[in-house]
């Protein structure tokens, strides 16, 4: 948590400036023309550079690490850590993380191998 904290609040900060404010780059060289409510173009354009592209995917292994830790510890904050479930939480906690992290993963890499286009 210590690593991913810190990790994860400059992505959320560079996700928000990128693609909701429009102040990020398509391409480290060249800005890109923001869509202001056009979601989907804003996306697709955004993360069509590898490199912005490779910081949303790592961005977002960190959030799975990360809410995997927060899922361990929700479980064991109600009460269900026991030996007889641990098994049971291990799975839960790592579905949890893999799920969510796991899709925007798979939105970012579908757009960089041009899988989706605008």
């Amino acid at each position: 948590m210590i690593y991913t904290g810190p990790l994860i609040t400059l992505y959320i900060i560079f996700h928000l400036a990128h693609l909701t404010f429009g102040f990020g780059i398509a391409d480290f060289n060249q800005p890109y023309e923001h869509g202001g409510y056009d979601v989907f173009n804003n996306l697709v354009t955004g993360l069509s550079s590898p490199a912005v592209g490779s910081i949303y995917v790592i961005a977002n292994v960190a959030i799975g690490i990360h809410l995997y830790h927060g899922a361990w510890s929700l479980f064991q904050s109600l009460g269900l850590s026991h030996a007889k479930y641990d098994g049971l939480r291990r799975h839960a906690a790592n579905g949890i993380a893999f799920t969510i992290a796991g899709g925007f993963v798979v939105i970012a890499m579908a757009v960089m191998l041009n899988m989706v286009k605008a």
